[in-house]
């Protein structure tokens, strides 16, 4: 749901999922599905809600010819898995968006406790399923962007 009030945008969605896992899959467990981003596999509970909201503020740069508008933002989401052994993986974010004609710069600072471009100590691919090591790890990120 996106609500917007003047220059707010607020952004809140609620997700649930379960897939229907055979126990004497590869992976040996009704407890996880596997899939593959970038050539990795990477291990998923195979139940959970995921909660996820977003607040922003558009703000315009008319006194700056260089820059259209900068837009601030806060966000936060967490697999909240349905297995009793495994760890909720969360993610929060604050940052801005720069817009300047067709490029884009987004520089932000997420912190998790379960993702996998955060990174961490547990091995690649397990956050979003057991998650067994579940400290907070922070990443900073800038991203610039030309769209056409």
């Amino acid at each position: 749901m996106v609500n917007k009030w003047q220059n707010f945008t607020l952004a809140t969605q609620l997700t649930y999922y379960r897939f229907d896992v055979d126990k004497n899959q590869p992976l040996g467990t009704d407890n996880l599905v596997q899939m593959g981003a970038y050539d990795f596999p990477n291990t998923v509970a195979a139940e959970a809600w995921l909660p996820a909201i977003s607040l922003s503020y558009t703000y315009e740069t008319n006194q700056l010819p260089w820059l259209d508008y900068v837009m601030p933002y806060m966000e936060y989401s967490v697999l909240m898995k349905q297995e009793s052994d495994f760890n909720d993986s969360a993610l929060a974010t604050l940052g801005a968006a720069w817009a300047s004609g067709n490029w884009y710069i987004y520089t932000d600072l997420s912190a998790s406790n379960g993702n996998e471009f955060i990174g961490g100590d547990d091995a690649f691919g397990d956050r979003l399923g057991a998650n067994l090591d579940n400290e907070w790890q922070t990443r900073f990120n800038i991203n610039f962007g030309y769209y056409f």
